[in-house]
């Protein structure tokens, strides 16, 4: 659960940073692009989970959480799927609107550290043999985060390398490619 907190913590505030105007154009266009995709992947890895997820936009998501906890998840807009025991179970959450809509709290957060921001542009950097650009970003309430943008112009990589619960890394792939989620049963 911390893991997707650190995820929804980390998104609203790129997600604020967006709208910002002191922004890199880069760094900018990079999380631009990452708000209007239609489909990415996502890979996380924090507090000994690692949490993989497909994201097709309007409300389409399938995670799955390995590690000390193993969960697999498909929402379709407001049904909910989780396999348990090896088979799958169908929830209706009419609320899951609602829930979802907490996200705004985190957006609200991430706006209100926006203001406050210090970016260092760090250059190009090396990472996985890739040359990224690097971004560090922090805020006086928040843990420095490093932002990478590839060539592509899309965000690759975020690293938060001394949050408070240990390292967390965010890897960020498969923008606008064809990812098929469906009911599983």
């Amino acid at each position: 659960m911390r893991s997707i907190l650190a995820f929804c913590t980390l998104f609203a505030l790129s997600t604020a940073l967006a709208a910002a105007d002191t922004l890199p154009p880069q760094l900018a266009a990079a999380f631009a692009t990452m708000a209007s995709a239609k489909t990415y992947h996502m890979s996380l890895n924090a507090h000994g989970q690692q949490v993989d997820m497909d994201m097709v936009n309007p409300g389409r998501q399938h995670v799955t959480i390995s590690g000390r906890h193993q969960i697999e998840m498909i929402r379709i807009d407001s049904d909910t799927y989780m396999k348990m025991n090896g088979s799958w179970q169908k929830f209706s959450m009419p609320g899951m609107d609602s829930m979802i809509a907490e996200y705004g709290k985190y957006r609200e957060i991430g706006a209100s550290h926006a203001a406050d921001a210090k970016i260092v542009d760090l250059g190009m950097t090396a990472v996985g043999g890739e040359s990224l650009h690097e971004y560090e970003v922090s805020t006086a309430t928040t843990d420095p985060a490093d932002i990478y943008v590839g060539a592509d112009g899309t965000i690759h990589q975020i690293v938060v390398p001394k949050a408070k619960s240990g390292p967390v890394t965010m890897v960020f792939s498969a923008y606008n490619t064809p990812i098929t989620i469906v009911a599983p049963i």
